[in-house]
């Protein structure tokens, strides 16, 4: 039985390379994404027999380099690797560089250990055993529906924090039974003469198996006495501050569950309980305007509880606390304890912060089939049987914890008016723009502030005659569309004077225009197209600022009839129009990007007659500004 590295053949099968999918979908935050991934994991094979919560304990070891098994023979390979790969300079540096860390005398190893678990059964190589899905399967998973991975991605997260890409996995599960391999996912190179595969294993070579019982050549740190996984991240690269990171992510997304008593988490010399989330949260997060799970931990420690069941499905819960300076979002969990995304963009005047907990198992299996791998957001369209009755579930979801919000306080008791209160005149809520919104006129009739003055201020704008067909203009008292004809300006007589003052006043940084071109029938425009269409007439287009920080933006907008066009995005300031680089345009109520041309136009994009869309915005440069956008016609 020969025990070492093997890279199976590829049999003249495809060449892979080093920027694998799996990995890279971690790589931009890949300490906050091991934290995520790790402890979603172990919370999934919490054991029934257990009497306590889930443990997982993150630690970092140097050790000697003789310890890595079989260290010669991966020298070997990485060797071959960076030969195989030396006219991509890329690749080539990362072997070359894997190749001084392995040449050292030392070497940096987080272990990460679970306890409280079932351990990793199978390890016989039972095809869709939990061994088998961890170490063989690719993009497979058989988790249950309340468990948190659907995917089978996350695996590849601790291969992200790896400066060789290489994991040793070791586990004892409930019957006793115990396995060790690693993983190496490099790149194929040659072996004998022949082109091996990307990935390899450590163990026994025959049928790439793992090792059943811990094999004297293999040092004690690699042992495993007690039942649960240890995950060892060979040349760890976390960085210095490795574990306020690790520490920080934790709080984030198992706040919930930390409080239930479902998982304490140990970073080096920090414990995460229920006794110190507490002192953690406010140590960690108070002052983080990215990480609310302080002010969600108010919610769920003095808010408001109701639940209700889902039609056809089963229960949810929901936490709210009502408080000057809470963020308006609710934390969005499912069965797992580990919060999803921050649900925003309520209406009203109320300040609060929410936790919405799914606990049954029917509406749990739901939102795993419509979560993505990363596991932050919910979309319908990935549930393809049902992609309708996914929607009805989000809308009737959504509606009953935007009613709750509402009955949290009337108006009578808000004791401050800001800039919120203009709220009615903004763009809908992004989460429904998807649906319908019948609750709509009844919901701004509950927050109408009894009186709000605006200031109006005279802005003279150039317009071109040529290719400017109508202005969609918002009615502020209202909130209604209206559709000016011709809007172009008349000539100022030289003895008027009325409109001097208001014209020496600057455009302030931080306001959203109201306004925006809504057509144009000028070819040059579409791309070159000669032969455009006639001008697509919007019914209603509304812009504004989402986060100002990286410079993203939200337009809607509701086309009069079907057609196919595109949007010339413009900065709106006083002296005319100024070009706008884009660095994304996504379609939301598919999700899907839409194409950039010309730094500042996008589409193709399909209309459909009087059907409110919206699409997100990120521009190449981070700042508040007034958007105008051009519609036009054409393919």
């Amino acid at each position: 039985m020969e025990i070492g590295w093997n890279f199976p053949l590829n049999n003249d099968g495809p060449e892979i390379g080093l920027n694998d999918a799996g990995i890279e979908t971690f790589r931009g935050k890949r300490l906050e994404a091991l934290a995520r991934e790790i402890n979603q994991n172990s919370c999934d094979a919490r054991s029934k027999e257990a009497e306590g919560p889930v443990e997982v304990h993150f630690n970092l070891h140097t050790l000697p380099l003789d310890v890595f098994p079989q260290k010669a023979e991966y020298i070997e390979i990485l060797k071959s690797c960076s030969e195989y790969w030396r006219d991509i300079e890329k690749s080539k540096k990362f072997f070359d560089d894997a190749l001084d860390l392995m040449m050292k005398s030392s070497i940096s190893v987080l272990k990460i250990s679970d306890y409280n678990t079932t351990g990793l059964s199978g390890s016989k190589l039972e095809r869709g055993s939990n061994w088998h899905s961890l170490t063989k399967a690719i993009g497979v998973s058989n988790k249950d529906s309340v468990a948190g991975g659907s995917y089978g991605i996350g695996k590849q997260a601790p291969f992200a924090c790896s400066a060789i890409r290489t994991v040793f996995y070791g586990t004892k599960d409930e019957h006793g039974n115990k396995a060790f391999q690693g993983v190496g996912k490099l790149a194929t190179h040659l072996k004998d003469g022949q082109a091996t595969q990307g990935t390899g294993y450590f163990g026994i070579t025959k049928g790439n198996k793992p090792l059943l019982e811990m094999n004297n050549s293999l040092d004690d740190f690699f042992q495993r006495d007690s039942i649960g996984t240890d995950i060892f991240v060979m040349g760890f690269n976390g960085g210095n501050d490795w574990e306020s990171n690790i520490v920080k992510s934790i709080l984030e997304s198992f706040f919930y569950a930390i409080h239930e008593e479902r998982l304490v988490v140990n970073v080096g010399r920090t414990v995460i309980n229920s006794q110190t989330l507490p002192l953690l949260l406010k140590q960690y997060t108070k002052d983080d305007a990215d990480c609310l799970s302080y002010r969600y931990y108010q919610a769920i420690t003095r808010g408001k509880h109701c639940k209700v069941n889902i039609k056809n499905y089963d229960e949810v819960e929901l936490y709210l606390l009502e408080g000057k300076g809470l963020p308006k979002k609710i934390a969005m969990v499912r069965g797992t304890g580990m919060k999803i995304f921050d649900k925003g963009h309520f209406r009203g005047l109320t300040k609060f912060s929410g936790v919405m907990i799914a606990k049954g198992p029917k509406i749990n299996k739901l939102l795993r089939a419509i979560e993505p791998p990363s596991h932050d957001c919910w979309q319908p369209e990935r549930n393809e049987e049902n992609v309708s009755g996914s929607k009805k579930v989000l809308k009737d979801l959504y509606s009953w914890i935007s009613k709750q919000v509402r009955d949290l306080s009337s108006l009578g008791n808000v004791e401050e008016l800001d800039i919120e209160g203009v709220s009615q005149y903004l763009p809908d809520d992004t989460d429904v723009s998807v649906f319908d919104n019948s609750d709509k006129r009844k919901e701004d009739e509950a927050t109408l502030p009894k009186e709000v003055t605006i200031e109006t201020i005279k802005i003279r704008q150039k317009f071109d005659a040529k290719s400017v067909t109508s202005i969609g203009q918002i009615n502020v008292e209202s909130g209604e569309q209206i559709n000016v004809k011709n809007p172009l300006p008349k000539k100022r007589d030289k003895r008027d004077n009325t409109s001097s003052e208001s014209r020496k006043k600057p455009i302030r940084k931080g306001t959203t225009s109201i306004q925006g071109t809504t057509s144009s029938n000028n070819p040059k425009k579409t791309f070159g197209n000669e032969d455009a269409k006639p001008p697509l007439e919007l019914k209603a287009f509304r812009s504004f600022c989402t986060d100002p920080k990286k410079g993203v933006y939200q337009i809607s907008y509701t086309p009069s009839r079907d057609g196919i066009g595109y949007f010339v995005v413009n900065i709106a300031g006083e002296q005319g129009e100024e070009e706008v680089k884009l660095k994304r345009a996504t379609k939301n109520q598919t999700s899907q990007n839409i194409k950039i041309k010309e730094k500042n136009h996008i589409g193709p994009v399909e209309f459909k007659a009087n059907t409110r869309e919206s699409i997100t915005l990120t521009l190449d440069e981070a700042m508040r500004c007034a958007l105008g956008v051009v519609m036009y016609e054409g393919q």
